[in-house]
């Protein structure tokens, strides 16, 4: 039997692969930190995007009517409305913020 196999059938293989692990858990704080930046960000340009689409503006000179380029989506009957981009943005913060809790999991539980 070879001696991995049996570290590992006595408990003692995390003891020894400890060790050796130690070295990869800092990068991995930082790409967790980073990939979480970088979902908040895009985010946020999601929400910057979805702000404008729903801006009132006089189009096409319609004589006060005001309309987002939203309602002129929804009025169209297209397969893609606001509603979708609405739900991006919704699910991109809620994402974030598990994935932050996650990240911040992670590192308390390699400072130990």
């Amino acid at each position: 039997m070879d001696d991995y196999v049996r570290d590992v059938f006595n408990g003692e293989a995390g003891k020894r692969d400890a060790v050796s692990l130690a070295s990869y858990h800092w990068p991995m704080v930082v790409v967790h930190t980073i990939w979480t930046l970088q979902l908040l960000v895009s985010t946020a340009l999601l929400a910057k995007t979805l702000t404008s689409l729903q801006k009132k503006l006089d189009r096409f000179g319609s004589f006060g009517m005001k309309k987002s380029v939203c309602d002129l989506l929804d009025d169209a009957n297209n397969d893609y409305t606001c509603s979708q981009l609405i739900a991006g943005v919704v699910f991109g913060f809620i994402g974030t913020i598990l994935f932050f809790v996650d990240t911040f999991v992670y590192t308390t539980t390699v400072a130990r």
